[in-house]
């Protein structure tokens, strides 16, 4: 494709011509969740009926217009992708048990900290260093550095020196597709998780990693008795299971 200028059109004889819009049809075709209606371009594969680079990349949002939406509460967060839903399995749909075992803690809880400056020992002591791959349950190679750590709120620290273990020997592991609600950017994420009893708390904590590209993506702590926080996250394809 070139463009020309309009005096290059005139020079040339050449005319703008505007073709008709793509007429668009709705084809039933058939998936593993079932039938499912798709709108396309006539005579393009209803494969073609999604907006790819939305899906690997997402809508780019600017810096104000995420602000502005985090301020207003349109800002969303990861959902599981609707066409998953017959073939989403859940903890229930595998007789799992409702309530994850507490593990009694191997690791010891670390200081609480309120500055990043004294979270940075803590993460360097847990990974043994600036970086380390660690081998997952599951067999997966997963990187951590204190830079990816370092997001982190200062006041979970006393928890960081867990995720060895997390990694290392979780109750379950999940895989599933999930969509960011803001800008329709798709992905593949895998959640390790674990319940584990510190010592100092009788309820333990609710521990979930979510890694992806073999990458600590981001972590959370929830305290047990939100049990069905973790429940609701228990879902797609388990990977990997403790059976006690």
């Amino acid at each position: 494709m070139v463009s020309v200028s309009e005096k290059e059109l005139l020079r040339n004889g050449w005319t703008v011509s505007h073709p008709e819009p793509d007429e668009t049809v709705k084809i039933t075709v058939n998936t593993p969740d079932g039938p499912l209606e798709v709108e396309t371009v006539e005579g393009v594969d209803p494969s073609f009926a999604y907006n790819p680079g939305k899906a690997a990349y997402g809508i780019r949002l600017s810096p104000r217009e995420v602000e502005e939406a985090k301020a207003d509460g349109t800002w969303k967060n990861w959902k599981p992708v609707p066409w998953g839903n017959r073939t989403r399995n859940t903890w229930e749909s595998l007789n799992r048990p409702s309530v994850i075992p507490a593990d009694r803690a191997a690791a010891k809880v670390a200081e609480k900290v309120n500055s990043e400056e004294a979270l940075r020992p803590i993460i360097e002591k847990t990974i043994g260093g600036q970086e380390t791959i660690l081998a997952a349950a599951d067999g997966a190679a997963v990187w951590l550095s204190v830079d990816s750590l370092m997001h982190i709120r200062p006041d979970r620290s006393q928890y960081i020196p867990f995720i060895p273990e997390l990694l290392a020997a979780p109750y379950e592991i999940w895989m599933d597709f999930e969509e960011n609600e803001t800008t329709g950017r798709v992905e593949l994420k895998k959640r390790y998780l674990k319940r584990i009893d510190t010592g100092e708390k009788k309820m333990g904590m609710l521990m979930v990693v979510q890694v992806v590209k073999g990458q600590f993506a981001g972590w959370t702590f929830i305290p047990a008795e939100r049990g069905n926080y973790l429940n609701n996250i228990r879902r797609g394809k388990l990977i990997w299971a403790r059976e006690d």
